[in-house]
């Protein structure tokens, strides 16, 4: 919510400056000789929209700075973002379709539809989330492990199991879905961007063998605790998710880079008929600055594209895998 009241505030700013623009409008285009040029009527018009476009501007930047929480909470101030959004949108795409666009204009542009789009997405209801408390109200041991990270989000996975079924089954399930969610489609794009960007900058690391555990690293925290070393923990093949612990409960799986350090915990909990769900909750410790700004720009295409379809393929697979094993089971 924090960080939505700050873009809307900026984005009052953006159309305080956009009305302060066209102020200038007169003397910059030397309107009083080249307003001269159209007949009265169209000198009229031009002028007259101008100051419309104006007094809206100062009366939205104003809006948009003094009731920046009414313009997120209420549903026509949601429409007001969407509002904004497209209006801001139409006018990137001018500046692209008229000639002698400005790069620079277009990247203000750009940053004034995520001040206004961000805020609008961000507080849509999205099928799966849960809310943190549904996480925080069972005593898992990741806990004490992650103290100084902070709740993400929280997701119940589409899968049902029973009694005897274990979170490593839930984990396999989990590592096939990233497999095909990152070779296919949209978000296949956008892993492999993530990588590509990863690689140019060198936010990322080779996950192998090691014979001492990172310093600051959840596995030492973990191994600090029982009194294990490097040795005890398995480097999974491909993929840089990296194990911590897996219970018949709960499992902890860790991910660091250079942007942020976080971790996925999985928990089995019970639902009615002696049956069980599975609770993904995503902690993450944002890298300084940028690794904050990194976490915000990325939320949408994880809550509205990324987490979405690998949720679907998660349900898929283990409905494929529980029927594989139904199968086994009658031969």
């Amino acid at each position: 919510m924090k960080t939505d009241l700050i873009l809307i505030r900026l984005g009052g700013v953006m159309n305080l400056l956009a009305a302060a623009l066209h102020l200038a409008f007169w003397n910059v285009f030397d309107w009083q000789h080249e307003l001269t040029k159209l007949s009265v009527m169209n000198s009229n018009i031009m002028q007259m929209l101008n100051w419309f476009t104006i007094v809206f501007f100062i009366y939205t930047g104003l809006l948009l700075l003094l009731k920046p929480k009414m313009i997120s909470s209420t549903v026509m101030g949601r429409h007001f973002l969407g509002m904004l959004t497209v209006m801001w949108t139409a006018r990137l795409v001018m500046e692209y379709y008229y000639p002698e666009g400005d790069l620079l204009f277009a990247g203000i542009l750009t940053f004034a539809i995520f001040c206004f789009f961000y805020p609008l997405i961000s507080g849509l209801k999205v099928n799966h989330k849960l809310d943190n408390s549904e996480h925080t109200k069972h005593p898992w041991h990741a806990y004490d492990l992650l103290q100084d990270f902070k709740i993400e989000d929280v997701w119940e996975l589409p899968v049902v199991m029973n009694r005897n079924q274990s979170i490593g089954d839930i984990q396999t399930t989990f590592v096939r879905a990233i497999d095909e969610l990152s070779r296919s489609g949209i978000p296949g794009l956008l892993f492999q961007f993530r990588f590509f960007l990863g690689k140019l900058f060198g936010w990322d690391d080779e996950v192998d063998a090691i014979d001492v555990l990172p310093t600051g690293s959840i596995r030492e925290r973990y191994a600090r605790l029982n009194g294990l070393n490097a040795a005890d923990f398995s480097i999974p093949r491909g993929g840089q998710f990296i194990p911590v612990y897996q219970m018949s409960q709960e499992a902890l799986s860790e991910i660091e880079n250079a942007t942020v350090h976080a971790a996925v915990h999985y928990g089995k909990v019970p639902l009615e008929n002696d049956q069980y769900g599975v609770h993904m909750t995503v902690y993450v410790k944002p890298k300084g600055l940028f690794g904050r700004a990194y976490m915000q720009l990325i939320k949408p295409f994880r809550l509205f594209i990324v987490y979405p379809i690998m949720l679907n393929m998660i349900e898929k697979h283990w409905s494929k895998q529980q029927q594989l094993t139904q199968e086994l089971a009658m031969v």
